[in-house]
């Protein structure tokens, strides 16, 4: 059997991290997928990523929250930044029914981000659901990557006054 998802990989991998008490745990892959077509396999590359447990580090001038699907997003479009990139909701077999989205672009979809489904979290003994996505490699070699741009010569400028008074005021 080879593997149709990379998320299979991230889960096994979570799961090595908890059992030895890491509460927060950021991971991806890149790496080949196998689709069956008509006329034999496909083998696009795909990179996936795993979030789980609190946002930030643990920290004394923070109040602890968990991840949630937005900053994952987030982290999703930062890759993406210079394409145009749409999600709208959808299905996926391991991915919670509701919290789930399709990733598109250029009217074609690329990806796919979501909650892990409950069923999937219950078998794998998880605490909580991980937040993953998957995207195609081939999307993420188009966008263009940023240009550096020199630094201004003026020293920015954080508040700005402009008072009108008389020429004849000393």
């Amino acid at each position: 059997v080879m593997r149709s998802s990379l998320l299979g990989g991230l889960l096994a991998n979570l799961q090595h991290n908890l059992n030895r008490k890491h509460e927060r745990v950021r991971l991806f892959e890149i790496g080949r997928i196998f689709l069956k077509q008509e006329d034999g396999y496909d083998q696009p590359e795909k990179l996936a990523g795993l979030a789980y447990g609190s946002l930030a580090p643990e920290q004394w001038g923070m109040v602890a929250s968990k991840v949630d699907f937005f900053d994952v997003k987030a982290d999703v479009e930062s890759l993406l930044a210079n394409a145009e990139v749409r999600f709208s909701r959808a299905e996926h077999a391991m991915l919670h029914p509701g919290r789930t989205a399709k990733i598109e672009s250029d009217g074609k979809v690329i990806g796919i981000l979501g909650e892990l489904h409950p069923r999937w979290v219950q078998h794998y003994g998880l605490p909580a659901a991980p937040l993953m996505f998957e995207i195609d490699m081939a999307a993420i070699a188009k966008v263009d990557l940023p240009q550096a741009a020199n630094l201004s010569k003026f020293q920015p400028v954080r508040r700005d006054i402009a008072i009108l008074v008389a020429e004849t005021l000393p």
